[in-house]
């Protein structure tokens, strides 16, 4: 099968963005145009704009996806450019749902966007019942959390407890203060 030796030949990293493609696009019923016409208007959204407590979850993970494409994102590498150049031109998956000009267009400014969203804006996931305190047991985007600024001195202080990112005050905060993390 093409389609798996190409995987073989692919690193984790161009898998996961197009795991993240074809998830997205699961939610538009692989229909790239309605992907595109939905995503149009997310440069101004965060995730303070959405009512995640209401509708399917479909339509919470469009809410999710709209918050998340509005981050900002990371300039994209020469590198990004060309593993999406490479990506649309060999991998038949994405082949066959770029028929059209303008959808081989905005998959890979999707996918660009997407990387540089990633670069930006992920958090590594510790095992803190590890015996290795720096043992990396996965990474995510949080719509909410991505929102935190960076400083060397944060007021906050993250970890993971069965998959949900949870924050302790480290020290005293006013109120109308704003919150910072540790990027790294």
């Amino acid at each position: 099968c093409k389609t798996i030796e190409l995987q073989l030949e692919n690193n984790e990293y161009d898998l996961m963005i197009k795991k993240i493609l074809f998830e997205c696009l699961s939610l538009f019923d692989r229909n790239v145009a309605k992907m595109k016409s939905f995503l149009s208007d997310a440069k101004n959204q965060t995730a303070y704009d959405f009512d995640f407590s209401e509708g399917s979850d479909k339509e919470k993970n469009k809410k999710y996806l709209k918050s998340i494409f509005a981050l900002r994102g990371a300039i994209n590498s020469e590198e990004d450019k060309e593993m999406s150049d490479w990506l649309l031109q060999n991998d038949p998956s994405l082949k066959a749902i770029t028929e059209k000009k303008d959808h081989v267009d905005f998959i890979k400014s999707f996918m660009l966007r997407i990387m540089g969203i990633l670069d930006r804006n992920s958090y590594i996931f510790y095992d803190l019942n590890s015996s290795k305190a720096d043992e990396e047991i996965g990474s995510g985007i949080f719509a909410y959390a991505s929102l935190f600024n960076h400083s060397c001195s944060p007021n906050l202080f993250r970890f993971f407890i069965d998959g949900q990112q949870v924050y302790i005050a480290k020290k005293p905060i006013e109120k109308n203060q704003q919150l910072f993390v540790g990027y790294m």
